[in-house]
Parts: structure tokens; sequence; C-alpha cells
């Protein structure tokens, strides 16, 4: 019975681990203070203090950016549209907080790859 029991813990555990990155996204309301385009990325810069104004109730201090990669023309076209128009208000993104676009200039340290956007409201 143990044996049964372990099995179908690991199978469970197993299961979890290979959910798609959108089920495993964390999702962090920006509010959009500035949008570049680079050569190899398209990124949001968000405000600081998004959690001091009430609005959502949480921040994430060490992350700063989100990022696209340029490589991916249709999604960063899109992101760039998108992020343009909310400027000042907020951009829902949903992230997975250990994934790393260092490859395509995101740094770890402060950017995460964006999954998902949306606007708020």
């Amino acid at each position: 019975m143990k044996i049964s029991v372990l099995v179908q813990s690991f199978v469970l555990g197993a299961a979890l681990l290979a959910l798609p990155a959108s089920v495993r996204a964390d999702t962090f309301p920006c509010m959009v203070t500035e949008v570049k385009s680079f050569n190899n990325r398209v990124h949001v810069s968000c405000k600081w203090d998004a959690c001091s104004q009430g609005n959502y109730g949480y921040c994430f201090n060490d992350i700063h950016y989100f990022a696209v990669p340029a490589s991916d023309l249709n999604m960063a076209v899109r992101f760039n549209a998108m992020a343009s128009t909310a400027v000042g208000d907020f951009l829902l993104i949903d992230y997975d907080r250990n994934a790393d676009g260092s490859w395509f200039g995101c740094l770890y340290s402060d950017c995460r790859p964006v999954i998902n956007f949306a606007r708020a409201g």
C-alpha cells in the first residue's frame, strides 16, 4: 500500500512539473512608464510603486522590465502596439518568475520574458 501511495505521489508531482509555462505563469499588473524597441527585444518598464497606489495590492521590486524577443516578430509587434497604448495605465503581464531571457537582452536581475499580455480593465 505504501508503494502505491508513493507511486501516485510521484506521478502527480511529475504531472505538475510538466504543466505548460502559461499554467505556471504569474500575472503582474504593470503600470507602464516606458516602451522601448531594441534590435533584440521590445520591453516595458513598470512603475516602481504600483502597489503603493492601491492597485492590486502587491508589487515585485526586483523585476522592473518585461520583454519580448524581436525574433518573435508577430508577438513583438503586438506587444509594442498594446504596451504603447498602455503608457500611464496597466498592462497585465503573464510571466514565469524563473524564466531567463538574457539570450535576447532581458537580464535575469531585473527583467522577465513575457508569456502573455492584456490591457487591464
